[in-house]
């Protein structure tokens, strides 16, 4: 840090006569000072902040290359990192509390959900409930889960292809954490309306992605979601982060074009059904 000298040496007086025209001055060059000083003090700390995220983005540069590249050199800690997910200690201090404190790995959990789906069962066969909504949270809980920071965390250059290509290699197939997802948007019969665990924030509801139950018989459904897919050319894995990387009016702007053109449709189907009655009344 910079040296700016010591009052003796460098700085006026501080005691000085204000009625006098030099003691005013004089303070006003010591005012002057202080204000330079404080903002050269602000200056060199937003340096040594620029310097250390320079640093973190070169670190995270470097793992996220050696993820695409050499994923067979990555340690654990790094594997959590790039998949997005807690610290190994917090994983599984995770695990353990939504298994009532049996031990467990998020490659089990996730295991038992594939061979859930692979059976053509939904999680809750081989899952309990707390396990599912770690599934949809990325191991994080409730509490610590920021969509916000998971989606950023990903939005990195690089960063999405390093966690897919991991996730493959690791056989943890995406569609277990889309089902943990969408566990908690629709409840199974047999749980209450409303599930204890929210939705996720800024996850696609039923109504986008499937278009609302009042659509007219048409072979497909243009949803909020599809649209959004359509627009960004998105597909598979981006999906669902590209969603909720919008915010909500942007959002809201999808679920308007959809619901318009679920109108367009109706109208035309009136039209047809109208159009099929009358040549069989004829």
């Amino acid at each position: 840090e910079p040296d700016f000298g010591t009052r003796e040496e460098d700085w006026p007086d501080p005691d000085v006569d204000l009625d006098t025209e030099e003691g005013r001055e004089a303070n006003e060059r010591l005012d002057d000072l202080m204000e330079d000083s404080m903002e050269r003090r602000l200056q060199w700390r937003r340096l040594e902040a620029a310097l250390a995220r320079q640093e973190a983005y070169r670190l995270e540069d470097e793992q996220i290359a050696r993820a695409l590249a050499q994923p067979d050199t990555l340690t654990q800690e790094e594997m959590y990192e790039i998949l997005v997910w807690p610290s190994p200690d917090i994983t599984h201090a995770n695990i353990m509390a939504a298994r009532d404190g049996f031990p467990g790995t998020p490659f089990e959990i996730w295991a038992r959900g594939n061979d859930a789906l692979a059976q053509g069962q939904p999680l809750t066969y081989l899952l309990n409930n707390e396990e599912i909504m770690l599934l949809a949270r990325s191991f994080y809980t409730k509490e610590t889960y920021d969509v916000v920071s998971w989606t950023s965390a990903l939005m990195v250059p690089g960063a999405a292809e390093a966690s897919k290509l991991l996730r493959v290699r690791l056989g943890l197939d995406f569609d277990v954490m889309l089902a943990a997802m969408n566990h908690w948007c629709e409840p199974a019969d047999n749980m209450p309306k409303q599930p204890h665990w929210p939705q996720l924030p800024g996850e696609p509801t039923r109504e986008d992605r499937f278009g609302t139950d009042n659509w007219p018989h048409v072979p497909y459904r243009r949803s909020a979601l599809n649209l959004f897919t359509e627009e960004m050319g998105l597909s598979g894995w981006w999906v669902y982060p590209g969603w909720l990387a919008l915010n909500e009016k942007q959002r809201q702007t999808y679920r308007d074009r959809s619901e318009a053109l679920r109108l367009e449709a109706s109208a035309k189907y009136e039209k047809i059904k109208a159009v099929v009655a009358k040549k069989n009344i004829e």
